[in-house]
């Protein structure tokens, strides 16, 4: 036996998600005595990468919204400020594909240092995948070896593209000032194009409009703008799977009141940043066992866990239910709802289903009968079931669409949202590999120039060469009438040359 000839198989290993907790703050110039705040609410977005062997940088930016009022009005401040973070791990390598994105988990605020500071506790993943190379014997002279084709899929890599959305509209009411606003945009559909990766999807922009009148209102403002983006891919055709994601990198809204209609333009615009990949198919020949007529030979099998995303899949929940909002005074009513936000505590896929459990939270503003305004935060957990064809471990991104509060109750109030989730999944299989291929020593040839063989019942053709040591070519070319797999009632003549 001479030495063996090896092949690379590259494969795709599974998605590691790498977890940080940070805390972004920033002091206001606000002293905490002369103002009542009203709610505080944040915006996160992460701008900026850079990965090398080990380690993760990234940062990012967090804005603040600070609402409150002063001299019985209603006002906000608005703060920015940047953050950054290192994701260390030995995993992390120079050419793996990252993928960063984060939320802020809980914003709040602090007015025991002279000023109001206002704090954003940060939830920041890193999706980290990597190639990985085996070395598999794909030859070797004088064995005779039993093939077999597999599928194996590859990617085409990160693709990226940053989109700018702009939208006009008009409201039938004078804008004082904007409040408080959010952009959170999710994937309905991804599919491959000529040389690229359609992904479909919606924005929504959710904001809270400060009327211009006496004893001000707030309303609040949502608009959903659907989009389809294209992400330039050259590998990519209409055969092909993809899988896309979203970020949301920076939002403006700008407002105009015409002065005679009292009516309001609003401009808004957003910066989108789009990942997307494409899968291929290519079909290897690998070996699963291997014999030689002259020499005792042993094969050295291994595995390796392949990983395949699955097209993402869009889930639209109507959630509803009646929560406690803390006692409230009589007459008290629903000026608007502030940004939904939703927290995926769970994500699973059993017997065909996609279990999903999560909270929906939402700020709410409310109006005493004497004037006075506060906020209260309502929170709604919820349970999702819906039939799936994925299979795998699944991962959910959240935005919410529409939410409403209606009190029924001094202590208690009926919440309903719609939440458009997208459903990451990607399976596992192990595939099997020989390594190596070992020789133990000549055979004892066989003398007898025939022989004939009982069959055993079920056996194929290649167990049945390798039990007998005879080429399968051979076997057959002498036994032309053997049907596989056998009856175990056959006999079978092995004619051999001294």
């Amino acid at each position: 036996m001479k030495e063996p000839v090896f092949e690379q198989l590259k494969y795709q290993a599974e998605e590691q998600t790498l977890s940080d907790k940070l805390k972004t703050e920033v002091k206001t110039d606000i002293n905490p005595d002369d103002v009542k705040v009203i709610d505080v609410a944040s915006f996160v977005a992460v701008t900026e990468k850079e990965v090398s062997d080990g380690k993760i940088r990234y940062g990012g930016k967090t804005i603040f919204y600070l609402i409150y009022t002063e001299n019985d009005e209603i006002r906000k401040k608005e703060y920015k400020t940047d953050f950054v973070g290192i994701f260390s791990d030995e995993n992390i390598k120079e050419n793996s594909r990252v993928r960063i994105c984060a939320r802020a988990e809980k914003t709040s605020y602090d007015s025991s240092g002279g000023v109001i500071t206002l704090t954003a506790e940060i939830a920041v993943a890193a999706k980290i995948v990597n190639r990985k190379e085996v070395l598999a014997v794909s030859d070797c002279e004088g064995l005779v070896f039993d093939k077999k084709e597999k599928e194996i899929v590859k990617s085409s890599g990160y693709k990226t593209t940053v989109y700018p959305l702009d939208e006009e509209f008009e409201l039938n009411y004078s804008v004082k000032e904007v409040l408080s606003q959010n952009v959170s945009a999710a994937v309905t559909a991804v599919q491959c194009g000529v040389g690229s990766i359609i992904v479909d999807g919606e924005c929504v922009w959710t904001a809270e409009m400060l009327q211009n009148i006496e004893k001000s209102d707030i309303i609040k403002e949502n608009k959903i703008i659907p989009f389809r983006v294209e992400i330039e891919c050259e590998e990519a055709m209409p055969t092909m799977d993809a899988v896309a994601s979203v970020r949301e990198n920076s939002f403006k809204t700008d407002v105009s009141v015409d002065g005679e209609t009292g009516r309001s333009a609003v401009g808004f615009s957003a910066v989108l940043v789009f990942e997307g990949e494409a899968f291929y198919k290519e079909n290897a020949l690998l070996i699963n066992d291997a014999f030689s007529t002259t020499e005792e030979v042993e094969t050295v099998a291994d595995y390796y866990e392949a990983y395949k995303p699955c097209p993402p899949v869009s889930v639209t929940e109507n959630v509803s239910g009646r929560v406690n909002i803390g006692e409230i005074a009589a007459g008290t009513r629903v000026m608007a709802t502030g940004c939904g936000r939703t927290e995926i505590v769970s994500a699973e896929i059993a017997d065909g289903k996609l279990n999903v459990t999560g909270i929906f939270s939402v700020p709410v503003y409310l109006r005493e009968n004497e004037g006075k305004v506060y906020s209260v935060t309502a929170e709604l957990p919820f349970t999702s079931v819906t039939d799936t064809v994925c299979e795998g471990k699944a991962e959910v991104c959240a935005a919410v669409t529409d939410c409403n509060v209606k009190i029924i109750s001094v202590t208690d109030a009926e919440v309903s949202a719609t939440i458009v989730m997208t459903v990451y999944t990607g399976r596992t299989e192990r595939v099997r590999y020989v390594k190596n291929i070992e020789c133990l020593g000549e055979k004892q040839r066989e003398t007898c120039p025939i022989s004939v063989y009982l069959s055993t019942q079920g056996e194929e053709l290649w167990s049945l060469s390798k039990r007998l040591n005879v080429c399968p070519d051979e076997l057959i070319a002498t036994n032309k009438d053997l049907q596989f797999p056998l009856t175990g009632k056959e006999r079978i003549v092995i004619y051999r040359q001294n």
